[in-house]
């Protein structure tokens, strides 16, 4: 690790979500890791998903679905977004799951020698994103691909408001997915419609798999009972004094009210710390430091209440500091903070509460 700024990811409490959203749902994981696992990096954690219990993985394209078989994984990968019918030979070859996204999309596949290829069919019931928007597009679409010799897998759909738990629309758009699945009149491998909060807000027996992304790394709108995964850590590089009426960084947006005490860490918006960032706290040690100045492509700022030395631990969230917390300061989502964290920072893998392992993505070496 070449650089003081890393994430820390603990597979313990990645394993132990996994345990219990199978055990409280009593239903399949379908482990979303998409975007990189949700930025905590494939590599390791499709292991410590396979071994907690995930039945199957989901992607959100065929590059990712490729980098994950590349890794070794060996399970049925879902893949949720548009594929072309240009890339047949590599999904027979990975041995992939498609997702239907639309009638048209059918049609042009089935023109092609697309046998044998797994695919699973999405239903659209409110989202508007992709996917069938009728009984009759459904029926139409199960001729054409028993057709063509598509294996249809398993049937789903995507709720829009399950974060909501008062919103009337889940249960709108689960009844809906239900009555058309039962009309169609066809046994389905999988069948699942929740993600990581409707997991946790529909009881219901028709269902037989949960899709969860988020939630594995700990953040749910419902239960607070998991652990959290990820935590985000820099020391810092460099401490200077500076006097009343100095300013700090691009733009003097900040002005020393009086003698102070700045501390430089090495991470910046091109880590996917933004600039609105600025004005709000990390922890150095047992103190809070404000952030202060404008947030640099490299390096930030903080005000110290103390003098620290160059080296000293900062957490930027973690432990002390939620993710949620940072979410809602920036008016913003968990999902956002945590997938803009970019390949600069090297992931710190724990396990069995040691260190397992890291993996540095700009150089894809990883140290033991």
């Amino acid at each position: 690790m070449y650089r003081d700024a890393w994430i820390k990811v603990d597979l313990d409490a990645f394993k132990y979500n996994i345990k219990t959203i199978i055990k409280k749902t009593n239903k399949n994981l379908i482990a979303i890791v998409k975007a990189n696992a949700y930025g905590c990096g494939i590599q390791e954690i499709y292991k410590a998903a396979e071994e907690a219990g995930a039945c199957m993985f989901a992607v959100s394209s065929l590059e990712e679905a490729i980098a994950l078989r590349n890794c070794g994984c060996k399970k049925d990968i879902l893949i949720l977004s548009y594929v072309s019918h240009e890339y047949i030979d590599i999904i027979k070859k990975n041995d992939l799951t498609l997702t239907t996204v639309s009638l048209d999309w059918i049609k042009t596949f089935s023109k092609y020698d697309a046998s044998n290829i797994k695919v699973q069919i999405k239903l659209d019931t409110g989202m508007n994103r992709i996917g069938l928007k009728s009984e009759e597009e459904l029926k139409e679409a199960i001729k054409i691909l028993d057709n063509s010799k598509m294996i249809i897998e398993g049937i789903f759909t995507h709720f829009a408001c399950s974060d909501e738990k008062e919103n009337p629309m889940t249960n709108k758009q689960f009844k809906l997915f239900e009555n058309t699945v039962k009309n169609c009149n066809r046994n389905f491998k999988w069948i699942h419609t929740s993600n990581s909060d409707g997991a946790f807000i529909l009881n219901e027996n028709f269902t037989n798999a949960v899709r969860v992304g988020i939630s594995l790394l700990g953040i749910n709108t419902y239960d607070k009972t998991l652990k959290n995964v990820l935590s985000l850590f820099c020391r810092i590089t460099n401490v200077k004094k500076i006097l009343k009426g100095e300013t700090v960084s691009y733009g003097a947006t900040y002005k020393a009210l009086e003698n102070e005490i700045i501390a430089t860490l090495p991470i910046g918006y091109a880590d996917g710390w933004i600039r609105k960032n600025q004005g709000r706290m990390v922890l150095v040690e047992d103190e809070y430091a404000e952030i202060v100045g404008r947030i640099c492509m490299d390096q930030m700022m903080i005000k110290l209440k103390s003098k620290k030395n160059i080296g000293t631990l900062v957490e930027l969230f973690g432990k002390n500091i939620s993710i949620e917390k940072i979410a809602n300061d920036l008016d913003t989502i968990p999902y956002e903070i945590i997938t803009i964290l970019s390949d600069r920072l090297t992931r710190v893998y724990f396990k069995d509460n040691r260190y397992l392992t890291n993996f540095n993505p700009r150089l894809n070496e990883s140290e033991n």
